[in-house]
């Protein structure tokens, strides 16, 4: 298969507070971003994940990794509320507040 950038990863991955609790999903499924990521965590190449998941194109595999490198670049900005770590991203209009496991 050749790789090719998908330009929007919006019209491929979308967040609704009806579909699985609002998780991240892969757009008219209800496959969280996260299933998909940690099959290729355990080493599953795109044709097994593919094959396990017979409505995924590999489009929506290539938005699954954009979307985790995404969120890896996320950068902590702080409140003027107790310079408490917020989380911001594109996905969601609402901060998140990080865990204080995570500090």
């Amino acid at each position: 298969m050749e790789h090719q950038k998908v330009l929007d990863i919006k019209t491929r991955i979308v967040s609704d507070p009806k579909i699985c609790g609002g998780e991240p999903c892969i757009k008219d499924t209800r496959i969280p971003v996260y299933v998909i990521l940690s099959h290729l965590a355990a080493g599953e190449d795109f044709d097994t994940v593919l094959k396990n998941f017979p409505r995924l194109k590999y489009e929506d595999i290539i938005a699954c990794l954009e979307y985790a490198a995404y969120l890896a670049t996320e950068k902590a900005i702080y409140s003027g509320l107790g310079f408490r770590p917020f989380l911001k991203h594109e996905y969601c209009d609402k901060p998140l507040i990080r865990s204080k496991a995570l500090e």
